[in-house]
Formats: structure tokens, C-alpha cells, sequence
């Protein structure tokens, strides 16, 4: 048998709606320190953020996965990396991140070292997010 997955520290008495908004938190600030300054735009969190959450409490009812601290960590890095490529590819005179260039970036994000799942970049547990 493999090692026993343990929560995240921090995360072991909510429920799993409130978990999986917990995760969603914790990438949307992460997400946030990369941008450093700079906004996603309103559609962007309308696109992206329901479709976000219901994948992630699929993971942890359906799926009965784990939310461990190595994923923690690996999911703020993806987030905060994400906000810094997004903040690369909008001009320095815009302070908004369109849509496009969220989903674009999103999208290359999936090839992510930080979301390894066997020999596959990308299809981590916490990183195979079908909204692109």
C-alpha cells in the first residue's frame, strides 16, 4: 500500500464546500501575488471561478482526493506563476488582464512542472482544470 495522503495543515475540520472554496482562495491570492498590481477582469472570474470550484469539490467528494500540503504548495506556485506570465503579456499601460490572455496563459500553465501526474506535465490531480 502507498503512503496515507494527510490533509493540508489547516484543513482538516471543513467541509468539503468549504475546502474547496478554501482552494480556490488560496490560488486566486496566489494568482494575485503574480500579478503584482495588475487585475484580472471581470470576466475572468466570470468564466473561470464557478467552473473552478465545482472541479475542485469534484475532486474532493467524487474523486476522494487529498488536498496535501504538497499540493498547497505546488497549486500556489502554478497560481502565482500564472499571474506573473499574465502580467508578461499585457502591456505595461494596462492594468487589466483580459479573458484572452488568461485563457491562453491557463491554458500553457497545464504544461507546468509544478502539476506532474506519473510522466504526464500537466494532468496532476489539482491541475487537469477542463475550462480552457
Amino acid at each position: 500500500m502507498g503512503k496515507e495522503l494527510k490533509p493540508a495543515r489547516g484543513m482538516t475540520t471543513k467541509s468539503k464546500e468549504a475546502l474547496a472554496k478554501e482552494i480556490v482562495k488560496l490560488w486566486d491570492d496566489a494568482c494575485k501575488d503574480g500579478l503584482d498590481g495588475k487585475k484580472l477582469h471581470a470576466d475572468v472570474r466570470k468564466a473561470f471561478e464557478q467552473k473552478f470550484l465545482d472541479h475542485v469539490l469534484d475532486k474532493l467528494v467524487k474523486d476522494k482526493e487529498v488536498f496535501t500540503d504538497e499540493a498547497k504548495k505546488n497549486t500556489k506556485r502554478v497560481a502565482k506563476d500564472l499571474g506573473k506570465v499574465c502580467k508578461m503579456m499585457t502591456r505595461d499601460s494596462e492594468k487589466t488582464i483580459s479573458l484572452d490572455t488568461f485563457q491562453k496563459v491557463f491554458k500553457m500553465m497545464k504544461g507546468h512542472p509544478a502539476c506532474p501526474d506519473s510522466d504526464t506535465l500537466g494532468a496532476g490531480t489539482w491541475c487537469d482544470v477542463p475550462i480552457v
